[in-house]
Formats: C-alpha cells, sequence, structure tokens
C-alpha cells in the first residue's frame, strides 16, 4: 500500500496542487513518507472502523421519535484498528478547521463520555485525544486513494480539495506527523 499511496499521492498533487494552500503539498508528501509506519503501528485500541466517517456518509432522520436518527452507509472501507481514525477523519474532514479548532476538545469529551457510558474503561480522556491525534492521517489516506481511483466530477474535485486541505491543517493543527 505505501508504493501505491505515494504514486497517488503524485497524482493527487499533479490533479489539485495548484487549488491547494502552499503548505500542503508537502504535508501530503510528509504523509506518504509516514504512511507505512502509519498504518504498521498495532494501536493499545482497536475498533471496528467506518473507514469513510463523514457527513456524506451520514443520513439524517429528524422525525420526532426516529428509532435512528442518524444512519451511516457506504460501508466499503471497514476494517479494524484504532478508533480514534474515524474521530478524526470526522472531525478534519466534516469541519472548517476554524468549526474543528473552536469544537473539537468539546466534540472528543463528549466521545469519551459515550464511550464511557458503553461501559469502555481503561481509557482516559488523554489517551482518547492522543487517539484522535494520531488518527488523523486518515483524512489525507481516503482523500487521496479516492480521488486517485474514483471517476472525477466538479463536486468530486471540490470535495477532495476540501478534503486535503482541511486535513493537512488539522495535521498541522495537532502535530501529528510529530507522533509517528
Amino acid at each position: 500500500l505505501e508504493v501505491v499511496y505515494g504514486e497517488a499521492t503524485t497524482r493527487f498533487l499533479d490533479l489539485y496542487g495548484g487549488r491547494l494552500e502552499a503548505d500542503d503539498a508537502p504535508v501530503l508528501r510528509d504523509v506518504a513518507a509516514a504512511i507505512g509506519d502509519w498504518l504498521r503501528h498495532a494501536p493499545a485500541r482497536e475498533s471496528v472502523l467506518h473507514g469513510d466517517y463523514r457527513l456524506d456518509n451520514l443520513l439524517f432522520d429528524d422525525r420526532p421519535g426516529a428509532d435512528r436518527p442518524v444512519v451511516a452507509v457506504d460501508w466499503q472501507t471497514t476494517g479494524v484498528g484504532l478508533p480514534g481514525r474515524d474521530v478524526a477523519y470526522f472531525l478534519e474532514t466534516s469541519l472548517t478547521p476554524e468549526t474543528r479548532r473552536a469544537n473539537e476538545r468539546e466534540l472528543v469529551a463528549a466521545y469519551h463520555v459515550a464511550l464511557v457510558a458503553i461501559g469502555v474503561a481503561d481509557h482516559p480522556l488523554d489517551e482518547c485525544w492522543d487517539d484522535v491525534r494520531y488518527g488523523a492521517l486518515q483524512g489525507p489516506l481516503v482523500t487521496v486513494l479516492g480521488a486517485a481511483f474514483s471517476q472525477r466530477t466538479d463536486r468530486g474535485d471540490d470535495m477532495f480539495v476540501a478534503m486535503a486541505s482541511r486535513s493537512c491543517q488539522a495535521i498541522r493543527d495537532l502535530g501529528t506527523l510529530l507522533l509517528i
């Protein structure tokens, strides 16, 4: 996967590099260099991962009393790994950097409360936060591979650029590459 991801990163930058901020391309190249170590990391905690957990893959039923007010769809990238990957991916790709920065600590704390409520023990909030920080490479991983292997559309191009840019900003903000 490392070679494929490296080639996909080159293709991504060829296609979209002109639409990214100047400091995003170096982050994407650094992610390509680190992705193998990141993927081989054996996390202390594992769970089922959606893999592409973002707003486009959530359906909302806002009817009063709905049995399932939110349903996740598009489970084709399901795997097992560090739970923080899905949380990081959602926060970094679904929210603008400003909104993410203003709310991510509170959102991760709410996620942690939910984990504790269903019986997850021995996973303090600071470790949960570190898992999210470490998991932030999920954004460029899915974005770059998705862009490399999907049919191009104007909407898709805009989405991939936004996701890459937001992911790169999150990686810089969170110091993710320093953790690998």
